[in-house]
């Protein structure tokens, strides 16, 4: 998976061959911002891999290894979310054994609206329209079949958009209850007929299903069992009668008839939680979610316990499809001081199964250490080091940046047949002169293992126009 995530990266990069007319200038206002600064070096160790990956990942690791990431990270000062602020990063991939044929960049725009400039691509910039990522995913997976997308499905900014209706399905229909009251099937009704049209209706939440599911053997099932929602809904909220709901100052408590705990949450000062323990589905599945944020005692930061599941443990087929574990802590003040520890596993058939430990070290010097191991192992090797430096950088004024001023730019994530083909045959020249420089000091072997790969899905003969 790390090496066609990387493939994908390079394939993007190629791919920037897509340029767009130059976007008029819109003028922004200005805001003061703060930031870091950061120096990385990466290191893959394709032997902790198994045998079946360890040889096709050795020219990405060589690859990995000749260059390193420099720049600096502007985040807009102010109150409020840090979606709806301003953000620069300036930056250059260098290789090690010559640092003047470096290529720099500039990423700016909002966390869900990102333009990309380059002198690769002249005075032109390239957008990215991170809200449609999902879609994305799923049209280049279509065409390439270069990687299945199913990571793309858990970035903050696809959950958000896949399940915005479920929210505003939750917000709208939900019966208000203060204190304590009996919620019978009538008054769930309304709530009940809006989650159970949105499977079919939210093109959203579907394409978010799809990424998560496609090219798995298991896609057919997944597909059946969200059809599968609306009579689960009004057997849980109709059917069995009715549900006795619990407020007090920090929690809720939904109950069935049965007094079956299906949901409850917990809110106070140092921590945010939720839970539900849901019957079974018609087909013997357990949907199961947990959520916990709190503060750790042992450190100044929090820590947070998050589990998802979706398993048959009865009957005479047991079937896990999701069971997604994660354990993190994060620090007080993010990438500056303190650390960060993550302990992830994934033991479904839906994904790939996983059984990573991630430790993140920031020391107050700058010194900066990211460790991906596999606990799964004996020993549990290291499957890949990130080290450098990461430093407080001098305050700075950036623009104010709009939607309107990203959306000018060329749309990457539109790009489609009908206007790929021009691009290509206009700009593949200029762009490997611009390339040139850069790839003369990256090692051979890597070549090979990408032309391979790009060979194999079909890009290749695309950017050649056959």
């Amino acid at each position: 998976m790390i090496k066609k995530s990387f493939l994908v990266l390079m394939i993007l990069s190629i791919m920037l061959l897509c340029v767009p007319a130059q976007a008029e200038e819109i003028a922004l206002e200005m805001t003061s911002s703060s930031g870091f600064s950061f120096d990385l070096y990466f290191e893959l160790f394709p032997d902790a891999f198994p045998l079946q990956k360890e040889s096709g990942l050795r020219g990405y690791a060589e690859l990995l290894k000749s260059i390193h990431i420099r720049g600096t990270v502007y985040i807009a000062d102010g109150e409020g979310s840090f979606e709806d602020k301003s953000i620069e990063i300036e930056g250059a991939v260098i290789p090690v054994s010559r640092p003047e044929a470096g290529i720099s960049f500039r990423l700016a725009g909002l966390p869900s609206h990102l333009v990309l400039f380059s002198p690769v691509l002249g005075e032109n910039g390239l957008f990215f329209n991170n809200l449609a990522l999902t879609e994305f995913a799923l049209k280049t997976y279509s065409r390439f079949r270069v990687f299945r997308p199913w990571f793309v499905s858990f970035v903050p900014y696809c959950i958000r958009t896949a399940f915005a209706g479920v929210l505003s399905a939750w917000e709208q229909n939900a019966p208000s209850v203060s204190g304590s009251a009996e919620l019978s099937p009538e008054e769930l009704s309304p709530l009940t007929d809006a989650l159970s049209a949105l499977p079919e209706e939210d093109i959203r939440l579907r394409t978010w299903f799809s990424c998560l599911s496609v090219g798995s053997e298991y896609q057919g099932l997944l597909d059946q069992e969200l059809s599968a929602i609306p009579d689960y809904l009004r057997n849980l909220f109709g059917e069995n009668g009715s549900v006795h709901v619990e407020n007090t100052e920090n929690t809720t408590v939904w109950r069935s008839e049965t007094d079956r705990i299906l949901f409850q949450s917990e809110t106070n000062r140092d921590q945010f939680g939720f839970s539900t323990n849901l019957p079974a589905t018609e087909s013997g599945f357990v949907p199961r979610m947990l959520y916990v944020s709190e503060t750790d005692s042992r450190m100044p930061g929090r820590k947070i316990n998050l589990q998802i599941g979706y398993t048959r443990e009865s009957g005479a087929d047991p079937l896990s499809l999701l069971d997604l574990r994660a354990l993190i802590t994060l620090p007080q003040r993010w990438l500056l001081e303190n650390s960060f520890t993550a302990e992830i596993t994934q033991n479904g058939v839906l994904l790939p199964q996983a059984d990573w430990n991630a430790e993140l070290k920031c020391e107050e010097s700058g010194a900066f250490l990211l460790s991906v191991r596999d606990a799964s192992a004996s020993g549990q090797p290291v499957l890949l080091n990130v080290t450098g430096s990461i430093l407080p950088a001098e305050k700075k004024p950036i623009p104010v940046y709009t939607v309107a001023w990203a959306v000018q730019y060329m749309n990457f994530f539109s790009v489609g047949d009908s206007n790929l083909y021009e691009f290509v045959g206009s700009t593949v020249r200029p762009l490997l002169q611009n390339i040139l420089p850069f790839a003369a000091e990256l090692p051979a072997a890597a070549y090979q293992e990408f032309l391979d790969d790009l060979t194999d899905s079909g890009i290749f003969r695309l950017l050649l126009g056959e």
